[in-house]
């Protein structure tokens, strides 16, 4: 750790003020005493005690790693903590963005939105009707989205879909869009709404029918990105009440605030970068600072900015620490499978230096015995009570850091599980809530509607359904394949322009009395997906209530384990190259629907009796074989799309090797000879 970050620290680390204060006591003592005992025993036991004085030395060089130890292990757990928090909240805004790319090139690609624009009159707003209906399904199925606002070529407000805008704006970006080919996107001060201009995050697309003509109407997505910010605070609640998560620009001025009381939006913050962290002051405060850059493909949120700031002056405040009750066996570091190594060393020394002071009070018995000079025993006596203290304190700090590890720990582990549930539950959500603005596209019902008339398709029908499919392959790749079928079943084309499912049929029972938007179907094996499990969403298109056909959207389930391999830190300060760690999402049926360790079931583990009932905040150890795990637990809300739509709620669990405890080899081979000799003997 460099000397300036240790500096900085010590200010704020009562514990090492106390354990300074411990280990100055023991090494004065242990200095009085060897100095008595080279004045009491005269030159009887000089080597001896000269052995002593080398002892301290090295008790003084081990009090400083124990006390630099305690430092780094103890800033270090707080900073992954932080780091975790702030990497889910990185993600998520991250994941937010794009997701908000593809709805958007989605929509001004659509063969429908250009159809209904091309009807559109200039300066007569009626005509735009259509494409407010248009816009108003887009919104009802894609979710992150403010307001959706269509105005004319000179900044003439036609409609608003969720506020009371303003009836025209001065908005450069919406009235002058000539450099702008399909859609820009801009985070600015706008006068979009009567209140104050106030800082927005939107989307401009112009509707032209040639690149080179003046657009007939603009339209403006505003994504609600202050209330996701909210809701993602929310979701990841930290576990100190001071600490901040912020959104900074590349000047360090804040965008976003999950407190604008205490980080006002537009203020600066005054980072301190040293070589290997950062701290922060604002208003005479000093904070940790965990921070990274959001990985957009908008070039200017990647000069964004996701901080996670805890405030020095409580982070190290052990008052304020969760107590969780830590097994004993669990703090053996022999067996343990978290990162030690530093400890470990410290240990050692500690260990190495008991054993000195032990040989000095022998030595010295035989000393005094063979002289018949007891002045010795009492200075004898007083080495080995300062050598168990000496001892036990520094065991005393070893196991106040690896409780500290565990809390840290539990904390890291209860954040993962809450990610991995909210993650896979927001991508299930995406990919149902898409089909209903996709299965609206013209050419899907244009090609049912000729199919059901005359039982066959035109060429340049299927040319522009083939055109569709293409994009949707190109745009989504939430879908392993869209599917389009008639009204008996029968597949008429697909994204992956797979012939060989043209002519298979899919299930419609369940579609015929379904009334809703969609039917989702169970996690299971289909010959739609190489015979591997996943679920497909079928969406009805009907003509005067009669059955024209529907999509039928194979949801590509591998990406959801893509996205819990990606939620874990690469590099971490507490799991081990040795730590296991892995997770697995479930339904209330235990239908595993994703898990990075394809060997894992429920029996092998011994959680088939699992209460899921009572699952919130779960957290056990279990052993399975010589191996002990930590497991934390979460499931998901009644009100999440994916429970609606299927009444199966979700549930992750997220597994952490902590301990592998030594197999006895001679013990193993014995007992292999053993059951070797009963089946000889049953033979």
């Amino acid at each position: 750790m460099e000397q300036s970050t240790i500096n900085l620290l010590s200010r704020y680390m009562p514990i090492l003020k106390r354990y300074q204060s411990q280990f100055s006591s023991l090494n004065t003592l242990l200095g009085k005493t060897t100095l008595t005992g080279k004045i009491s025993s005269l030159d009887i036991a000089e080597n001896l005690f000269d052995y002593m004085e080398e002892t301290q030395e090295k008790f003084e060089n081990l009090q400083e790693k124990l006390i630099n130890t305690i430092m780094n292990q103890s800033f270090l757990n707080r900073y992954e903590e932080a780091q975790t928090s702030m990497q889910i909240a990185n993600d998520v805004l991250r994941d937010y963005f794009q997701k908000s790319l593809e709805d958007v090139s989605v929509f001004i690609s659509s063969r429908r939105v250009f159809e209904i624009s091309s009807r559109i009159v200039p300066n007569e707003f009626e005509t735009a009707t259509e494409l407010i209906s248009c816009m108003e399904n887009f919104m009802s199925s894609a979710s992150g989205y403010k307001d959706i606002l269509l105005y004319s070529n000179d900044g003439r407000l036609i409609q608003s879909l969720k506020y009371n805008a303003t009836p025209k704006t001065s908005c450069v970006d919406v009235i002058n869009t000539d450099s702008i080919e399909s859609y820009e996107c801009f985070y600015k001060r706008v006068d979009f709404y009567k209140q104050d201009g106030s800082n927005e995050f939107y989307f401009v697309a112009p509707i032209r029918i040639a690149r080179e003509q003046s657009p007939l109407v603009v339209i403006v997505f505003v994504l609600n990105l202050e209330a996701r910010f909210k809701e993602l605070s929310e979701q990841f609640p930290y576990h100190f009440a001071h600490s901040r998560l912020l959104v900074v620009d590349s000047k360090n001025s804040i965008l976003l605030s999950d407190s604008t009381k205490s980080f006002s939006v537009g203020h600066s913050i005054n980072f301190i970068v040293n070589k290997d962290y950062s701290f922060a002051e604002y208003k005479s405060k000093v904070y940790m600072v965990a921070s990274k850059n959001i990985d957009s493909k908008i070039d200017f949120v990647s000069h964004w900015s996701v901080c996670r700031i805890v405030p020095l002056q409580s982070v190290f405040d052990i008052k304020k620490e969760e107590k969780n009750e830590i097994e004993s066996y669990l703090l053996d570091l022999e067996t343990s499978l978290l990162i030690t190594e530093e400890l470990d060393e410290v240990i050692v020394d500690s260990e190495n230096i008991n054993e000195e002071l032990g040989d000095v009070v022998i030595n010295g018995e035989i000393i005094a015995s063979k002289r018949h000079s007891y002045a010795l025993n009492p200075i004898l006596n007083n080495i080995r009570i300062l050598s168990e203290e000496m001892n036990g304190l520094c065991l005393e700090l070893a196991t106040s850091i690896q409780k500290s590890n565990y809390e840290t720990l539990f904390n890291i582990v209860r954040y993962y599980s809450k990610y991995s549930i909210v993650s896979v539950n927001e991508l299930l959500a995406e990919s149902l809530l898409s089909t209903m603005w996709i299965t609206n596209a013209i050419e899907f019902r244009n090609s049912l509607v000729e199919k059901h008339e005359t039982n066959e398709i035109q060429a340049n029908t299927i040319n522009e359904l083939e055109s569709l499919l293409a994009r949707l392959k190109d745009s989504y790749s939430l879908y392993h394949d869209v599917l389009l079928f008639d009204k008996n079943g029968e597949v008429i084309g697909n994204s992956n322009n797979d012939s060989s499912h043209v002519g298979e049929k899919v299930a419609l029972d369940s579609l015929r009395h379904h009334s809703g938007s969609f039917v989702v179907s169970n996690f299971e094996s289909t010959s739609l997906y190489g015979n591997k499990n996943t679920i497909i969403i079928y969406c009805m298109i009907q003509d005067k209530q009669a059955l024209l056909g529907g999509v039928a959207y194979v949801f590509n389930s591998e990406l959801l384990q893509d996205m819990l391999c990606s939620i874990f830190h690469k590099e971490s300060q507490i799991f081990s190259s040795k730590s296991e760690v892995f997770s697995v999402v479930f339904d209330n049926t235990k239908t595993i629907i994703a898990s990075t360790n394809s060997d894992f079931s429920f029996e092998v583990y011994g959680l088939e009796d699992i209460d899921l009932k009572n699952f919130k905040n779960f957290r056990k150890f279990i052993q399975v074989g010589n191996k002990h795990y930590l497991i934390c637990g979460e499931t998901s809300n009644e009100n999440e799309v994916y429970t609606e739509h299927t009444k199966k709620k979700l549930f992750s669990l997220v597994f952490v090797a902590v301990k592998e405890d030594k197999v006895d080899i001679m013990e193993v081979e014995n007992r292999e000879n053993i059951v070797g000799l009963v089946d000889v003997q049953n033979n």
